[in-house]
């Protein structure tokens, strides 16, 4: 075999063997990705619900807009017409000024009739446009009635709703997606008596987590494994939590933050707040002004803790600085305490508004308070639906792991 034969052989290998190697990263990148899909951990009563729910807040939303109108357009009429009324009031005075006149012979000019006729013609036509005001505002009235009956019933058959969807939601645990929106909010909701909630910032060497990937190969290494991680509050640059942050065994990795100036970040919009979960298993969410007041001998006994701001819920109310009318969206992620101690921790795939987020864990899950965590860089791992991610770096994190029989 001459040089070129050899040449021409040694080239068809490398081909056969670039094509080869190409298909084969081919196949285990489509493999990869079939094994990241999402799988979607969807209620589909749940999820029922909750659409009927917020397709009739829509409805109520869009009667209300209509009944707005109608009221207005009354109040026009009514305005108008009253308007007319003071008109010809005024005309009826200048009609007895003319009679007087004429009575006494004072002037009897055409020009004078000429007037008067004018202004009765006009009072004729205020009385006739005041008698189809009145009208219109009367039909105008019973439209306003029947839609304020329709706003009644809506109101009342959303109320049915919200109440199931409370009732099936405490009969849930683990790790759901519910569909808002137009978009996906992952949430886990944890009872305490079958999950362990766990915050993690560094690992025994003292080395950061930084991603979710390496806090689940962690738990790997310990032969365990964790059902969903989020980032757990907001970081320095360097990675160190920006308030306080407990972790097991009453690691105080860093100390309360007091601040209360707003300087255009989350963490200051305040009130802030603590999610921690005490001596007693039970987990809790109070404000930064509220933590401070507690007995120094009960925080001393806390398992773990992380605060972040805002406060999403304050007893039952929305952050009374969160609008309805807000445009400012992005990804959030926060926690909320439910009835018999349940936690539900949820983030969003999509952007979202603060005020709106609020609403959803407070509609939706019945918390009575709730704490952001994060926002634009937020991300959640739950176990049978995606991925742990290993590019986005995070300081603390928050596991869920089952408690061991």
């Amino acid at each position: 075999m001459n040089n070129n034969q050899n040449m021409q052989s040694n080239w068809m290998k490398q081909t056969i063997w670039v094509i080869a190697a190409s298909f084969l990263i081919h196949v285990q990148a489509c493999a990869a990705s079939k094994s990241e899909a999402k799988k979607p951990l969807v209620n589909d009563s749940l999820q029922s619900k909750i659409d009927s729910f917020y397709q009739n807040i829509f409805n109520i939303s869009k009667h209300e807009q209509i009944k707005t109108e109608i009221c207005e357009e009354i109040q026009s009429h009514i305005n108008t017409y009253n308007r007319l009324s003071n008109i010809n009031n005024n005309y009826k005075t200048v009609l007895k000024s003319i009679d007087s006149q004429v009575a006494k012979q004072k002037n009897k000019s055409d020009s004078l009739f000429i007037f008067k006729s004018k202004i009765q013609k006009t009072i004729q036509e205020n009385d006739s446009n005041i008698i189809y005001l009145k009208r219109l505002v009367n039909i105008q009235k019973k439209e306003e009635k029947a839609i304020k009956e329709t706003i009644s019933k809506l109101e009342s058959k959303s109320n049915g709703i919200k109440i199931s969807i409370k009732q099936l939601v405490t009969q849930l645990n683990g790790p759901i997606n519910i569909r808002l929106n137009g978009g996906t909010i992952n949430c886990f909701i944890v009872d305490p008596k079958i999950y362990s909630i766990n915050t993690h910032l560094t690992n025994p060497k003292g080395d950061y987590f930084h991603t979710f990937s390496a806090l689940d190969a962690y738990f790997k290494s310990k032969k365990d494994s964790c059902e969903m991680i989020t980032n757990a509050g907001m970081f320095e640059p360097n990675y160190q939590p920006v308030g306080l942050y407990i972790e097991g065994a009453k690691k105080v990795k860093n100390r309360l933050n007091t601040d209360t100036f707003y300087n255009s970040d989350n963490f200051h919009l305040y009130p802030n707040g603590i999610f921690f979960i005490d001596s007693n298993t039970i987990p809790c969410i109070k404000t930064t002004k509220a933590f401070r007041t507690l007995d120094s001998a009960y925080v001393k006994k806390i398992k773990i803790a992380t605060q972040s701001g805002p406060m999403l819920i304050i007893d039952k109310t929305i952050h009374p600085k969160f609008s309805k009318i807000s445009s400012n969206d992005k990804i959030r992620s926060g926690v909320g305490i439910m009835k018999d101690n349940k936690v539900v921790f949820a983030c969003t795939e999509y952007p979202e508004t603060f005020y709106n987020f609020a609403d959803f864990l407070k509609t939706i899950f019945g918390c009575d308070n709730a704490l952001f965590l994060d926002g634009a860089i937020s991300k959640m791992y739950l176990k049978g639906y995606n991925q742990p991610d290993g590019i986005m770096h995070f300081g603390p994190m928050i596991s869920i792991s089952r408690l061991k029989k």
